[in-house]
């Protein structure tokens, strides 16, 4: 699950650029950063896997809620989570896995 304060800095992110883009472009080095860190985390989960994370936590938020910004925030980050695991399983860095869509090309084949 996601932390409060991460709930935090994401919706705060997404309130002041009044729009998706400046989010989605913040996740995106989100992940970067947290790619080109994996030696020094001790418990390091695929930032891919993070944000599959936020889009589950989210998308809760925004079925208890209503708040349409919660279901915006929750389709970015699943978005953002595609995005980056293609980029990793297209440079072999990352294993296949269910939770995403596998019609990515590797190798010339599927």
């Amino acid at each position: 699950m996601i932390s409060e304060q991460l709930k935090k800095i994401i919706i705060e992110k997404y309130k002041s650029t009044n729009g998706s883009e400046k989010l989605y472009k913040y996740l995106i080095a989100f992940s970067i950063e947290k790619i080109s860190n994996k030696k020094d985390i001790k418990n390091y989960i695929s930032p891919e896997l993070d944000l599959i994370d936020f889009y589950d936590s989210f998308l809760i938020l925004f079925r208890r809620t209503g708040e349409e910004e919660f279901l915006e925030i929750a389709k970015i980050c699943r978005k953002v989570a595609h995005k980056i695991y293609r980029s990793l399983f297209a440079d072999n860095i990352e294993e296949r896995n269910i939770k995403f869509l596998n019609l990515v090309k590797k190798n010339g084949s599927y």
